[in-house]
């Protein structure tokens, strides 16, 4: 069968051919080669930029594992940033050192800062960059106890949200503890913010991030890049859960797992044509009763066009990441296998792909995949 996917809220369906489907294939797998990059960059102790497109512009971050983070390799962080550098860690951790919430800090940005602090042995007055590396050790030990730090100090712990990079606001925190646990080492990750290379009172635009990275031979990783591992990872979490409700030929599923905290719902027919032509529409939804609407108003839509709904209460952004796994699953959910067939000037048939499916046993793994951008 022929399979594309749709990622849309509330703006008109956008829908992909099975070339555009494999080119997305090659991004997203570029996107996980990313991710293991500044993994072994970071195991090697060795910083790397991470970049966040956000609605007020670019962030760039320089980024070490605070468990192996070496005093030059601080000192660069140091010299390229405002000199304000944080700690990005668990909340359940931050509470664990009795690092308390400082009071309306980052309330604007959305961060959970936390009293800043040196170690209490083996530092001098906990400005330098060996100082401070000092600390960042201390805070990524798990031996570690409240009274191995005195407060205030000069590295500011930052608490990730408990959602992780999927989670409301998500940003550098949280990105930040995930790319380092990605490493092996404990999700603690040293982080301060690029100033800009031809105005330091100013923050670097896109082409400046890039323009240092190549300089500096920085390994470039983004918080998408991230959140397309996280869900790869997630993949096989997926399992599928009682049918919530029939609408006559198709059922409403609800499945739980995989890279997203709250489960996603499936739309599909009870026994779909072993040769159909099946489209997949990835939906944003907020709760229970927008699912229900959406629900309403897409059941007549997919008897004509063999049309597979997927709702995701997420964010768009995160929608988009999340899409090639939620997209696998689902189908594995309604007994399908995915196969994309390309077309060539508009003509027959010139190649497909496939997965495995646990209905079908066919082989191969679409899991590396992200949707093409709208």
């Amino acid at each position: 069968m022929m399979m594309t996917t749709v990622a849309d809220r509330q703006v008109p369906a956008e829908y992909y051919d099975a070339g555009r489907l494999r080119r997305s294939f090659v991004n997203s797998t570029a996107r996980l080669h990313h991710v293991h990059h500044a993994r072994e960059e970071l195991l090697a102790g060795r910083p790397v930029l991470l970049v966040d497109e956000t609605a007020d512009g670019v962030a760039g971050h320089l980024v070490l594992a605070a468990e192996g983070a070496r005093t030059g390799a601080v000192a660069f962080m140091v010299r390229h940033s405002a000199g304000y550098l944080c700690v990005a860690m668990e909340s359940t951790r931050c509470d664990q050192l009795a690092l308390p919430p400082v009071w309306n800090a980052g309330e604007a940005a959305g961060l959970d800062h936390r009293v800043a602090v040196d170690a209490a042995v083996g530092v001098g007055t906990g400005i330098s960059a060996a100082d401070r590396a000092r600390t960042a050790h201390v805070l990524a030990d798990r031996a570690t106890v409240a009274a191995d730090l005195t407060r205030p100090g000069h590295v500011i712990p930052v608490a990730a949200g408990d959602a992780g990079v999927f989670g409301e606001g998500a940003g550098a925190p949280e990105a930040v503890v995930e790319l380092i646990r990605a490493t092996g080492h404990n999700p603690v990750g040293l982080y301060s913010a690029v100033v800009g290379m031809s105005d330091p009172t100013g923050i670097p635009d896109a082409q400046e991030l890039a323009r240092f990275a190549t300089e500096h031979s920085l390994v470039v990783v983004t918080l998408n890049d991230i959140r397309m591992a996280v869900a790869h990872r997630a993949g096989d979490g997926v399992e599928r859960s009682n049918v919530v409700v029939e609408f006559g030929s198709h059922r409403l599923l609800e499945v739980t797992g995989g890279p997203l905290s709250t489960p996603f719902h499936v739309l599909t027919e009870s026994e779909p044509g072993p040769n159909a032509e099946v489209l997949v529409s990835v939906r944003t939804t907020a709760g229970p009763s927008a699912l229900m609407a959406h629900v309403a108003a897409d059941i007549t839509e997919t008897a004509p066009e063999g049309l597979i709904f997927i709702y995701l209460d997420a964010s768009p952004e995160i929608a988009r990441a999340v899409a090639p796994t939620i997209v696998v699953s689902a189908l594995d959910m309604s007994g399908l296998t995915a196969a994309s067939n390309s077309d060539a000037g508009g003509g027959g048939r010139v190649g497909r792909t496939r997965r495995r499916s646990k209905a079908t046993g066919e082989t191969a793994d679409h899991r590396t995949a992200e949707p093409a951008r709208c």
